[in-house]
């Protein structure tokens, strides 16, 4: 405005250009609002979907398996994610835990079995102890002979008692990891000294005749606890001889193989039918039930021979067939000298389980 001459002078210019700018500027920003909330939602979502939902499928999962279905595995994830390995973690954990619960089931029933046929076993002698002792209260047992009778057979039940109970408690010994105490002998003088002793018995009987043969290639030594190995030589020739018709022969094999001093004890007898064979170390197994107990023994040879064959860090094999007899096969761990000189033994020769015998005793 001119305050001389009172003109006024107005200029206008358009905003136009402004507003579409700033109505672009609003699009934008809404559009940049829409797209951050869209990636925070991805970014939530793939939270939820590698995060929070596994762990709530491990939950129910877990839920399960509390409720005592150890089937139960968590579900796989995407590979590489903590989720994925959790899973596989947890899987693993839960495949070792339904191991072990099948593995204590088992052992459970095992020794439920176990006491079942033990008392069964012990049940026999202790009635007949009982029933020789009431009748000899009752007066029963006057005459002299009737007398002797009852007491032999009172003794023979306690013997046969007390038979039992030192094999249940090699038994427990053997279960319990008991220290062995290993020195170094000859398995062939351990195999001889089993013969003589089978051959004494057999001797003393009546109703058997089995030539017994040890059969060897020279001394086998070995790192053994004697005492243990002597029961299971004692065990298997023992077996031997009360399973077969008299007049069977025996054969103990003694060796050495290319990494075990190996024992093998077999006869020409009935053998064994294969479902028997399976369950020859089973404790308390006898193949023919109505074989008598006095006679047949408790069952518990075997399972001895087993046990103590692999406290020595040994192995145990069985071969029979009906009609073919029966061999078990024992493998020792061989010494260090016998390791060293083996390259040196060259007069062994191939047999049945491998290997035969040179020479004879």
């Amino acid at each position: 405005a001119d305050v001389r001459t009172g003109q006024v002078l107005v200029l206008g210019l358009s905003l136009r250009n402004v507003d579409q700018a700033t109505s672009k500027l609003a699009v934008i920003e809404w559009g940049a609002c829409f797209l951050a909330i869209a990636i925070l939602g991805a970014v939530i979502y793939s939270v939820l979907r590698l995060g929070v939902r596994p762990l709530k499928r491990m939950t129910r999962t877990a839920t399960l398996i509390a409720g005592g279905d150890l089937s139960q595995r968590v579900p796989e994830e995407t590979t590489g994610t903590e989720a994925a390995e959790l899973g596989v973690a947890l899987n693993r954990m839960l495949e070792r835990i339904q191991t072990a619960f099948a593995q204590r089931t088992e052992t459970e029933a095992h020794l439920r079995q176990f006491v079942a046929d033990a008392s069964h076993e012990l049940r026999t002698p202790v009635t007949t102890i009982r029933g020789y002792a009431e009748l000899y209260r009752n007066g029963g047992l006057a005459d002299p002979e009737t007398l002797h009778s009852a007491m032999t057979r009172t003794e023979q039940e306690a013997i046969r008692m007390g038979r039992l109970i030192e094999e249940l408690l090699e038994l427990a010994r053997l279960d319990q990891g008991r220290p062995l105490h290993p020195v170094e002998v000859d398995l062939v003088d351990l195999a001889l000294d089993a013969a003589a002793d089978a051959a004494a018995v057999d001797a003393a009987s009546v109703e058997s005749d089995h030539p017994v043969t040890v059969l060897h290639d020279g001394p086998v030594r070995a790192r053994v606890d004697e005492s243990r190995v002597r029961q299971v030589l004692a065990n298997l020739v023992g077996n031997a001889l009360v399973h077969t018709p008299p007049g069977t022969p025996v054969r103990v094999l003694v060796r050495n193989d290319d990494t075990a001093s190996v024992i093998e004890v077999s006869d020409d007898g009935p053998g064994m039918a294969p479902e028997d064979a399976k369950r020859a170390f089973e404790r308390f197994f006898r193949a023919d039930p109505s074989r008598s107990r006095h006679r047949g023994g408790s069952g518990l040879g075997l399972a001895i021979v087993e046990a103590t064959v692999r406290a020595h860090g040994g192995e145990v094999r069985l071969r029979s067939a009906p009609g073919a007899g029966t061999t078990v096969r024992v493998e020792l761990p061989r010494s260090a000298d016998d390791l060293q000189g083996l390259t040196q033994n060259s007069q062994v020769q191939p047999s049945q389980w491998g290997s035969s015998p040179a020479q004879e005793s």
